[in-house]
């Protein structure tokens, strides 16, 4: 693998890392990101000093390697070669950064758009998103961070944080196609069915929900919505209790949403993991909170693989449709824009959404209308 860091516009190779495919490339701001994931401390792009030394000579952070002496350079680049080729002595960790690889790919294509920015201003005031856009042409780039949380879920680095702003925000998005339309293709209910599905539970209704009431023996859809995302979020009894009128009855039905989700097993797994090494999640993220944290554990397993599937189901979508186009993801959402020839087939696989055959729902709302 090749580690490069992009100078003036031209890839400058500066290390090669032995255990992964000689054909693999990875920015030196990625290289950073992957090892704050499998440490779980932050580690910098560049050493303090040499941040500052680029702000001093107001010089991008990237023309570093130009700025250092030789010798100087090379340790910076000796030291993280080594952080990689030791984090890959774990084959687990290969294995993993393969996966994460193929995130990080396609969310590289992301950001890049064109905002009407008197129509974003009437949602937001937000003054740090409306400085991102070009004030005549609106055009912003979406920078994503995988490693700025816990569990996984994308923060943003640079541009407009649509993962906070206002969702009608979603409405200003310019096309660039005038045959084309935008919409957001959203999983439905999908911490659950993640669930579900690491359980080895089959799960055929599209709504989590009702299926819960079936089994469960609730009456009604927003108390199992409550019972369900109490038991996996690790919430206590009492907010469910002042629905269904006694601790002792919500207490009950935790239990019951608790088998039903397979739950138990999920939860002896994960304890196993933290005895023997730490917690993963299913891709095989190290979760270093869930592994210090009992309470916190299944939360961070579920919602850490449930980040990461939407993902890696939202690349391998746009991959076998290359005439959409791809512009955010916003947590369990993913939003595109289509053009009007592609749009049949498009929905069609959006409705039917699979992963190792488990089947992951999703609604689209068109957002140019």
């Amino acid at each position: 693998m090749r580690v490069f860091e992009r100078v003036k516009g031209r890839d400058i190779v500066l290390a090669d890392v032995d255990a992964v495919d000689s054909g693999v490339t990875l920015s030196w701001s990625a290289a950073a990101e992957f090892l704050t994931i499998v440490t779980g401390f932050e580690q910098p792009i560049l050493p303090a000093e040499i941040d500052s030394m680029c702000s001093l000579l107001q010089a991008p952070a990237s023309t570093w390697p130009l700025l250092l002496p030789k010798q100087r350079r090379q340790e910076i680049v000796n030291m993280r070669q080594s952080q990689l080729e030791s984090t890959f002595e774990d084959g687990r960790m290969l294995e993993y950064f393969n996966t994460w690889l193929q995130g990080r790919r396609f969310l590289d294509r992301l950001g890049r758009m064109r905002i009407d920015l008197p129509k974003f201003q009437e949602f937001t005031d937000s003054k740090a998103a409306i400085e991102r856009i070009h004030p005549k042409t609106g055009a912003t780039n979406v920078r994503y961070n995988t490693a700025g949380s816990t569990t996984g879920r994308l923060t943003i680095t640079e541009g407009p944080n649509f993962l906070v702003l206002p969702k009608e925000t979603r409405r200003c998005l310019l096309k660039d196609f005038s045959d084309s339309a935008i919409y957001s293709i959203d999983f439905t209910s999908l911490e659950p069915r993640v669930t579900f599905w690491l359980s080895s539970n089959d799960l055929s209704e599209e709504d989590v929900y009702e299926e819960v009431m079936n089994m469960c023996n609730i009456e009604d859809r927003e108390t199992a919505k409550l019972a369900t995302l109490s038991t996996l979020y690790g919430a206590g009894a009492q907010r469910l209790a002042t629905t269904v009128g006694s601790l002792r009855q919500a207490k009950q039905m935790m239990e019951r949403v608790s088998r039903y989700f397979g739950v138990p097993d999920i939860e002896n797994k994960l304890a196993i993991q933290a005895e023997n090494g730490g917690v993963k999640n299913h891709f095989g993220r190290p979760l270093h909170e869930a592994t210090k944290n009992k309470r916190v554990r299944l939360n961070h397993y579920v919602q850490s693989t449930a980040a990461e599937l939407a993902v890696l189901m939202f690349a391998k979508l746009c991959a076998e449709h290359p005439a959409v186009k791809p512009l955010l993801v916003i947590h369990d959402a993913l939003i595109v824009e289509v053009p009007k020839s592609a749009e049949d087939y498009f929905f069609a696989a959006c409705e039917n959404m699979r992963h190792e055959g488990f089947w992951f729902p999703t609604k689209r709302e068109r957002l140019d209308n």
